[in-house]
């Protein structure tokens, strides 16, 4: 079985092949073209069908990972719940800890948090200034386009890419 690539090839071969040869007629040329061009064409079309149902496998995949996460969250919730519940019981009953065949349930203190009234009164000494330097892209482009020289940045053009209608 031939591959598309393969035909892809061909076809430059033959073209080639015409502009440097006159040994070929036209209508022998067309035939030839026609030929690979409808080949190629077909393959094309099959290569076509298996990305759509790739990409409807791929967006099967998308709805149930948040049909899952959805589970995740109400399962984790809900053993948040039955954690502040069983929490309740234990303060309810004045019960420092209670010891089972299975667990042994414990109430912890609260750990110490800091919070911030007024984070302007704060001294310097207790401030961390974070300085974050990065590029204007956008404005860099439209410089460069504009025909800006600037120093440490040029543009390039990516890979060609596929439309399909």
């Amino acid at each position: 079985m031939i591959t598309a690539i393969s035909l892809a090839a061909d076809i430059r071969k033959l073209f080639e092949l015409s502009q440097e040869s006159d040994e070929l007629t036209p209508e022998m040329l067309a035939d030839t073209f026609e030929g690979l061009e409808g080949t190629l064409a077909d393959k094309l079309d099959g290569m076509m069908g298996l990305m759509r149902e790739y990409e409807g496998q791929a967006a099967t995949c998308k709805v149930e990972r948040e049909r899952i996460a959805q589970r995740e969250k109400h399962f984790s919730t809900y053993a948040a719940s039955l954690k502040k519940y069983a929490l309740q019981c234990l303060i309810a009953a004045d019960k420092k800890s209670l010891k089972t065949d299975f667990n042994t349930f414990s109430v912890k203190p609260g750990s110490v948090s800091v919070i911030i009234d007024n984070q302007n009164a704060i001294p310097d000494e207790y401030v961390d200034v974070e300085t974050i330097v990065a590029p204007d892209k956008a404005k860099i482009k439209k410089a460069i386009k504009e025909g800006i020289e600037i120093p440490g940045a040029h543009l390039e053009t990516g890979s060609p890419s596929l439309a399909v209608r």
